[in-house]
This record gives C-alpha cells, sequence and structure tokens, in this order.
C-alpha cells in the first residue's frame, strides 16, 4: 500500500505507524470510566494554541478545520460541493471507464490555468483563505503583533472583489453552503474581545455576536453551520447554523482540563477530548448530540507518553466517525466510547509526514495534500476513498520561492486555493503581500 499523507493541518505529529496494544500502563482504550459530568469544565487551554492565528509560514490553522466540500449523503444537510448524480455531472470522467469501479467519478481531471488571483498587502501578515458552496472566497490578513493590519477581503470566483471589512478586523471564517461563518477581533474602538459573525457570500455581515474574552476554536458543522471552542472561563462548545443563529451552548466536563481537540462528524456529533482533572496524563473524553444533548464524560485513553492537550487530533472521517490521535493513531465510531486500531491501509500510512487531508466528491473521498516542493513549490493532491483506494493525484504549481509559504486548502465547493510564494526579501520586516490563485471547483 502506497504511503499517503493524511490531516494534521498546520502541525506535523511525529508519531507511531501503530496504536499501542492493550496491557497495563500501555495507553489502551478503556471504556466508560463512569466519569461523570460536571456543569462547570474549568479554564482550559494549551501551550502553543491552535486556536492562535499561524506564525506566518502560511501553514493552515487548525480553528479553521477541514473544509467540508459538502454534507453527509442522506443527512438533510447542506447542498453540496459534488454532483447530484454521484459526482460525474460536470466533473471527472469516470476512472477508466469502468462501470460500477470505486474510483468512478472520483478522479481528477487534467489540471489547467487557475481560474483567478487576489493579492492583499500590509505589514507582517498571516493569510488564509475560505470558500463557499458558491465558489465565493474570503480572503483574509490577520496579525496577532500589528492588530491594526488585520481585514479580510471577499471575492468572487473570478478574482473581482466584492467588498472588504473594516482594517482593524483580524478573522478566522470558514466558507459554508451560501455563508462565511467564524469569529472575529475587531482592533478598532470600542472592541473588547472577539465576536462570532457570519457574512452572506458577497461579504455582507448577515450575524454577530457580544464581544467576549480569550480566543476560540471553530469547526465546520458537516449538517450545516459551525461548533465553536470557548476556552476562556467554563470550557463550552456552542453550534450555530449556517445564518449565525445560536442552536446551543454545552459546558464540558470538568473531567476534561485542557482539550487536545475536537470535531463534530458527519452525522452531526460534537466530539471533544483531553487531559483528565486526574493529571496522570490519561485522556478523558466527551459527546454532544446534534440536539445539544451531551454525554457523561468518559476515559478514553489509560496513561499516555504525552499530555493531550499538545499531541491531540481528531480528523472527521468520509461517513461517519472520527480518526483520534494521542500517542498514537486511533478510529472511533460516532457516539462511541470504546477506539478501535486504524485501517490497514492507514497503518501503512506515514502520519508523521502529515500536512493536509479533506474531503472532496460530495463528501465521498478524501484529499491527501502532499507539501509543496520543488522549484515551483508544486502542491499534489491524491483522491483517496474511505477504503484507501487511491485513484489518482492532480498537482498545482505555485510558483518559485519559499515553499514554506505555499500553503493550500479545498474549500467547500471543490476550489482548490492556493498561496503564491512572495517575491524575494519581501516579508523580511516591511510589507508583506499575500497572494492566492485558485481553480474553481476542480475537486466537486
Amino acid at each position: 500500500m502506497r504511503a499517503i499523507l493524511f490531516a494534521c493541518l498546520a502541525v506535523f505529529l511525529a508519531c507511531g505507524s501503530a496504536p499501542s496494544q492493550p496491557g497495563a500502563g500501555s495507553g489502551a482504550p478503556t471504556g466508560d470510566a463512569g466519569v461523570g459530568p460536571s456543569a462547570d469544565a474549568g479554564p482550559v487551554g494549551r501551550p502553543a494554541d491552535a486556536g492562535a492565528p499561524a506564525a506566518d509560514g502560511g501553514q493552515p490553522v487548525p480553528d479553521a478545520g477541514a473544509p467540508d466540500a459538502g454534507g453527509p449523503a442522506g443527512s438533510g444537510g447542506d447542498a453540496d460541493a459534488g454532483a447530484s448524480d454521484g459526482g460525474t455531472a460536470g466533473g471527472p470522467v469516470p476512472d477508466g471507464g469502468t462501470a460500477d469501479t470505486e474510483c468512478d467519478g472520483l478522479g481528477p481531471e487534467p489540471v489547467g490555468a487557475p481560474n483567478g488571483t487576489h493579492t492583499m498587502q500590509a505589514d507582517r501578515v498571516d493569510c488564509g483563505a475560505a470558500v463557499t458552496g458558491t465558489g465565493a472566497l474570503a480572503l483574509r490578513m490577520t496579525n496577532a503583533l500589528d492588530p491594526q493590519n488585520g481585514a479580510v477581503h471577499f471575492v468572487g470566483p473570478d478574482g473581482q472583489l466584492r467588498s472588504s471589512t473594516p482594517v482593524g478586523t483580524n478573522a478566522m471564517l470558514l466558507g459554508r453552503l451560501s455563508t462565511f461563518e467564524g469569529f472575529a477581533y475587531t482592533h478598532l474602538p470600542g472592541s473588547g474581545g472577539w465576536v462570532a459573525q457570519t457574512y452572506d457570500d458577497r461579504g455582507i455581515l448577515l450575524a454577530q455576536g457580544p464581544d467576549r474574552p480569550g480566543f476560540p476554536t471553530v469547526v465546520e458543522d458537516p449538517l450545516g453551520g459551525i461548533a465553536l471552542l470557548q476556552r476562556d472561563g467554563p470550557a463550552a462548545i456552542e453550534n450555530y447554523d449556517d445564518r449565525g443563529k445560536l442552536r446551543w451552548r454545552v459546558e464540558l466536563s470538568r473531567q476534561i482540563t485542557a482539550i487536545g481537540d475536537f470535531a463534530v462528524d458527519r452525522l452531526g456529533n460534537t466530539f471533544v477530548m483531553g487531559d483528565s482533572s486526574a493529571y496522570d496524563k490519561t485522556v478523558v473524553a466527551q459527546w454532544i448530540d446534534h440536539e445539544g444533548v451531551a454525554s457523561p464524560a468518559f476515559q478514553l485513553l489509560g496513561r499516555q507518553r504525552e499530555w493531550n492537550h499538545l499531541e491531540g487530533k481528531v480528523v472527521v472521517r468520509v461517513g461517519s466517525g472520527l480518526f483520534v490521535h494521542a500517542d498514537d493513531w486511533w478510529q472511533l465510531e460516532s457516539k462511541s466510547t470504546s477506539l478501535e486500531p486504524p485501517p490497514a491501509w492507514f497503518v501503512d500510512a506515514h502520519p508523521e509526514l502529515m500536512f493536509g487531508m479533506q474531503m472532496v466528491r460530495n463528501g465521498r473521498a478524501y484529499g491527501i495534500i502532499y507539501g509543496p516542493s520543488g522549484t515551483d513549490c508544486t502542491t499534489t493532491v491524491e483522491i483517496m476513498t474511505a477504503s484507501g483506494k487511491s485513484c489518482g493525484k492532480a498537482s498545482f504549481g505555485a510558483g518559485p520561492g519559499g515553499c514554506f509559504w505555499a500553503s493550500s486548502l479545498i474549500g467547500y465547493d471543490g476550489t482548490f486555493v492556493q498561496r503564491v510564494p512572495p517575491p524575494s526579501n519581501v516579508c523580511t520586516g516591511g510589507v508583506c503581500s499575500c497572494t492566492w490563485h485558485w481553480w474553481t471547483g476542480f475537486f466537486r
């Protein structure tokens, strides 16, 4: 089985290729330890928090979650990035022309010229992007050192600027069906913290919450909307619909003292894991269903080599359930309390090389993103089925320069967005440029 790259987004995890075997002190998964819920999770956090904007190397930001490219089939959720005929309408031709094969409708087309490009400039910035199901883009600059330089540009698929936020807006937005949702910290008079925000695909602000302290983490809800983790004060999960309306807010169990990661699986169930309040490097977790009903907290893993708030990672699987990382990789069925070993194709992979993985083709396959390399900083994306079958690769050249700048993502509608490396000697303490180009709907 060929080695693949899988999603750790901004964090490169040096982990083993197979999970520990059960045994005393091995960190093997356990059943429900009978840990009861509590009304207050207490303050939580983690060093080098993944909720903060990434250092400007163009790496993906875990807060932003993995753009969906579509809700689960039959879920009644968002209209999707895939065609209703199984993904072939207007998309790639069936793999090899063979009927009823696993890769039919999944393999990539030849890569042509990008459909659009856009540039932003400011002093010392981080760059990011999001794409809605309509192909609109939100391109952002954020800056933790000089937040007054932050801004978001809302751009059409053709590259035409539609609108922009006031300068001083530092935002983390996800592309949904026809909106952008997330949060913003506005460095303007009268602002005191972050606010939840929703924009339409032309950049018109549709909803905004009150100012709050701290710095949240946001992931997509595949059934529509987003989930947001608030760490400051009693740790809590909030779920918002596609128009920015709060569905529910649940405070997490105090048995979780510092959160490793969280995600919403494709059935709409939210999973949170982190360090145990016993401070013994065991891992405690909790499920919350799509109606906001929380399970009791339970012990997910025994004592680990490393704290979960440092190494924890959750990746949404095709279909349902999750891949979960602590000291090793496991998989977890939706709402289950017992981990299982990952599938054979995953064991044969090299998780320590993970760069990115996102849903493609109506949520029926994974787009495995290989880090940029070569003189043209080429990023290669491999389409992989849930069983581990490769359906082909597509390569996208970012241009010459420092390849660590050439971050990329697959948007909600299948658009592939890539950052172009800035010219030499730019971003060495003066004005920086954030330039993106994209291939609209390429992985739809």
